[in-house]
């Protein structure tokens, strides 16, 4: 099958929905001193008109607070000259190009599936694969097994994967710390109550039964839009890692180790003697109970002549993939995505030197950070300049730094090349013009309300309104954004609007713990502290928004 580079093909925008957008931003905006009606030029990735004044005002001055607590005396100068110092070490930390990045830090899920992937590449012989394993072992509790948070407890999955990772890096089961590891393992119940990712993991490897895994059909991306269950009712993290992990469990590869690296011993009486099925829950009514029925009739189905349908829908689950390859650092710029993805091209016959997957495997070696002082790898889960500049431009605007400070400019000029100007995924329930900002260097499907409030507040915060023509209108653009990002119920989630039906955190695959992407009370309370500072006398509490919120 001859694969194509990259996909140019747009998403489609549906313009009775924009316009029925325009009408109810209108009604929310009417009796605004100064607002006219919105005026926007036709074409998918239109900016609106500049339009509406009073959302560009100077954000209010408050005076100082008076703090009184016990201890010792802390002089306004002292503060002062520490905000100095820390703003002054900030502006060193600067890169050239203008913008900060830090590093993230996960648990050792992420070493697990470096090592994992290089061995389904036939590379178990890679020079990295130490280096990873070094991580993992200093990452490893004294009783055995790993925690995913600083000071937790032994958790399971992350244990049998990190185990699991270990043996096929070279370690040695009779090892006294894999010892203890494996008996936490079993102590929490063995390989068959980790996650499901965890068992897709195993199963690439022969190590878990593909029967027992949870059906992942690539024909969910027939699902419209408007159908009750369909992959934009999953949170855009979960669709990202499903899509690509659909067309694997279609193919249902498997990549034979040796004897050695198996892990048997994970299973409580052994493997052969495993109950592998999908845990039910003891009501006999219940979503769980009724996906689990559905996860069987679709296993059944596959043993029935459905080759042809089944082919049609890895083809068309192909396309969107690659089609969101496009400026991007790898599928959703975040793992485990950017991972499966990999792999989908892989089980598709796609060449190791292929250009998408050679792009794939430099945008994941982009996320190691090497640690030369002990010889070991670490993994980030995803970079954070936008978000980091976004802070630390917001911390030196408190600082007094403005718009004409030089480092503050580069920063402003790097952020404002990095608004979203085309449609993505929101789009489906958000018609809005495009704008707003990613977490990373490169992920323009998938902006978020969480980095886009935070940068029109840095923003506006270095340039009052009227400096910059630039500035005025990149914050102009990405209000409306977030103005039609606002859900039903009022509230703000991430990456999309109205993605919290809760009975799809029931699908045997949803045990991840990110499903669905409703609103929260931190992204909500946020968007009104960007509301109070880019136009307060416009979203006063009174304002329909301002309410609802």
């Amino acid at each position: 099958m001859e694969q194509t580079a990259r996909s140019t093909r747009r998403l489609k925008r549906p313009k009775t929905r924009l316009e029925a957008w325009r009408a109810r931003l209108h009604e929310v905006l009417s009796g605004v001193p100064g607002y006219r009606a919105l005026s926007f030029p036709s074409g998918a990735a239109a900016a609106p008109a500049a339009a509406v004044d009073p959302l560009l005002a100077e954000p209010p001055v408050y005076p100082r607070p008076v703090v009184h607590a016990s201890g010792p005396r802390i002089s306004e100068q002292g503060v002062e000259a520490g905000m100095r110092r820390a703003a002054e070490w900030l502006l060193r930390d600067q890169k050239p190009e203008g913008y900060w990045v830090a590093e993230l830090e996960a648990d050792t899920t992420l070493e697990s599936y470096f090592i994992l992937f290089k061995a389904f590449f036939g590379q178990r012989d890679h020079p990295k694969i130490p280096k990873y394993a070094k991580t993992l072992r200093e990452a490893m509790l004294p009783e055995g097994g790993w925690n995913i948070y600083h000071g937790g407890p032994a958790e399971l999955s992350v244990s049998v994967l990190s185990y699991f990772a270990l043996k096929v890096a070279g370690v040695s089961a009779d090892e006294p710390d894999m010892r203890r590891t494996r008996d936490t393992i079993l102590r929490l119940g063995g390989a068959t109550k980790a996650n499901t990712y965890t068992k897709f993991h195993l199963a690439f490897f022969d190590q878990y039964d593909w029967a027992h895994v949870p059906a992942v059909p690539p024909e969910m991306i027939f699902l419209p839009a408007v159908a009750p269950i369909n992959i934009y009712e999953m949170s855009s993290w979960s669709r990202t890692i499903f899509v690509p992990l659909s067309i694997i469990y279609a193919l249902k590869p498997t990549c034979p180790l040796p004897k050695e690296c198996h892990v048997d011993e994970l299973f409580i009486g052994g493997r052969e003697h495993a109950d592998l099925a999908l845990p039910r829950t003891r009501e006999p009514f219940s979503w769980r109970n009724f996906f689990l029925l559905t996860d069987r009739a679709l296993k059944i189905a596959e043993k029935f002549p459905i080759q042809a349908a089944r082919r049609v829908a890895i083809k068309k689950a192909e396309e969107w993939m690659v089609q969101r390859f496009e400026a991007s650092g790898g599928l959703g710029a975040i793992l485990p995505a950017m991972m499966n993805s990999v792999f989908a091209l892989k089980c598709l016959g796609y060449a190791d030197d292929h250009p998408l997957v050679q792009e794939g495997i430099r945008e994941l070696d982009a996320l190691e950070i090497h640690r030369p002082e002990n010889d070991s790898i670490e993994v980030q889960p995803c970079h954070s300049p936008v978000w980091d500049t976004c802070i630390s431009v917001y911390a030196l605007a408190q600082c007094g730094y403005r718009q004409e400070t030089p480092q503050v400019q580069r920063a402003v000029d790097w952020l404002l090349s990095k608004e979203v100007r085309r449609p993505g995924d929101w789009q489906v329930k958000n018609p809005a013009p495009p704008s707003g900002w990613f977490f990373e260097y490169e992920n323009e499907f998938y902006p978020d309300v969480d980095d886009t409030i935070m940068v029109m507040m840095a923003l506006r915060n270095v340039s009052p309104r009227g400096e910059s023509k630039a500035i005025d209108a990149a914050i102009e653009r990405a209000l409306f954004w977030v103005l039609g990002m606002q859900c039903e119920d009022g509230g703000w989630a991430s990456f999309d609007r109205d993605n919290a039906k809760a009975f799809l955190t029931k699908v045997p695959f949803a045990d991840h713990n990110a499903m669905i992407d409703p609103s929260t009370a931190d992204i909500t309370s946020r968007t009104l502290e960007m509301f109070a500072q880019i136009a307060p006398e416009v979203f006063t509490l009174n304002h329909t928004v301002v309410r609802r919120a």
